[in-house]
């Protein structure tokens, strides 16, 4: 046997000794290595299984956040944008605080719908125009993102000349536009808005107000 056979023997040997000598330290290292691992992963899963709700409404002129659900009645302007987040999906809720049944049981309601949402769009794209004073301030401004999120399974989103003033307010605070003259009461009533809507069929519709329903994943549009 060669001089390097030995040397290599000997190292593979000494290895060995050494790996013997520290088996509980790498025994110990290996269980913390899993352990942290599984902890990381535990704690993705809680992070993602949330719920967030935040309530929006108009209280002179201006978008307001409602900090309890009880001041959702005592508000004197009618309807409220619902922002709802849950494991890490999110929808928007458009509707008429008069015909909501039981404020107790509408983060229940909305974490249910939440759970079914597949994050397919079904609408290809909405703009708007927007004209105040025969000025005009946008003109086919996408804001599909924001308007899908209204449009999900079993949804009904209302826009029309008074749902217009809140849905104008929430996307200038979403998309950070500048549209100084909003909170002027007299903006709100001379102020020109068209929606234009390419739908699924790839069929463009046109109006100031309309109505999206959406019913076991079925689309309508009723234009008012």
């Amino acid at each position: 046997m060669t001089y390097m056979a030995y040397f290599i023997i000997a190292g593979i040997l000494g290895l060995g000794f050494i790996a013997y000598k520290k088996r509980k330290s790498l025994i110990y290292n290996a269980l913390k290595v899993y352990s942290d691992i599984s902890d990381k992963l535990e704690n993705q899963t809680e992070l993602t299984d949330n719920f967030k709700v935040k309530h929006f409404t108009l209280d002179n002129n201006n978008l307001y956040q409602f900090e309890t659900l009880e001041e959702i009645k005592d508000n004197n302007y009618n309807y409220i944008i619902t922002k709802i987040r849950y494991n890490n999906k999110h929808y928007h809720v458009l509707e008429d605080k008069n015909e909501i049944a039981d404020l107790n049981t509408l983060s229940q309601k909305y974490k249910d719908k939440a759970r079914l949402l597949d994050g397919a769009p079904y609408l290809l794209a909405i703009t708007f125009n927007l004209k105040y004073e025969n000025e005009q301030l946008f003109k086919e401004r996408d804001v599909s993102s924001l308007i899908n999120s209204f449009v999900v399974d079993n949804s009904i989103l209302d826009l029309n000349k008074e749902t217009n003033k809140l849905m104008l307010h929430y996307i200038k605070n979403y998309y950070n536009l500048k549209i100084y003259m909003i909170e002027n009461q007299d903006f709100f009533e001379n102020f020109e808005i068209e929606w234009i809507i390419l739908d699924n069929n790839v069929e463009i519709q046109q109006s100031a107000e309309f109505i999206i329903k959406v019913i076991n994943d079925k689309v309508t549009i009723i234009i008012n």
